[in-house]
């Protein structure tokens, strides 16, 4: 080449589109991933709320002990265990403190939430 020619060789273009694509596949890279922790995030919380809302109608209308289980309408399946703390319960007739453990999981069986509480439940006959 002699010096007066203008412009870019073959190598210094394909040079700039291979940094140029190396810097895009970052971007989308760390673009995607953005997105999954949102889709996490957003399901977490959604699931958070359901079984607050849940564990608050198990306390209201505890019906004894047991194991129960299901899915919210977000997929999530949840487990609830209710267990009798006869220990803590000094008058028979009068209801009885018990432990509510409930649990919800995604399709991977990751933990979403894990909530626990102490409350009173109605005797067993």
């Amino acid at each position: 080449m002699t010096g007066d020619d203008d412009g870019f060789t073959l190598i210094e273009v394909l040079v700039a589109f291979a940094i140029l694509a190396s810097a895009l596949t970052g971007i989308y890279a760390a673009l995607a991933e953005s997105a999954r922790t949102q889709v996490d995030l957003t399901l977490r919380a959604d699931t958070l709320r359901e079984a607050q809302s849940h564990l608050e109608r198990l306390i209201a209308g505890a019906s004894g002990p047991g194991e129960t289980h299901g899915r919210y309408d977000n997929g999530t399946a949840w487990r609830a265990i209710v267990t009798p703390l006869p220990q803590f319960a000094t008058q028979p007739g009068r209801p009885m403190p018990a432990r509510i453990v409930l649990t919800a999981r995604d399709g991977r069986g990751r933990v979403l939430t894990d909530l626990e509480t102490v409350a009173l439940i109605p005797r067993s006959p």
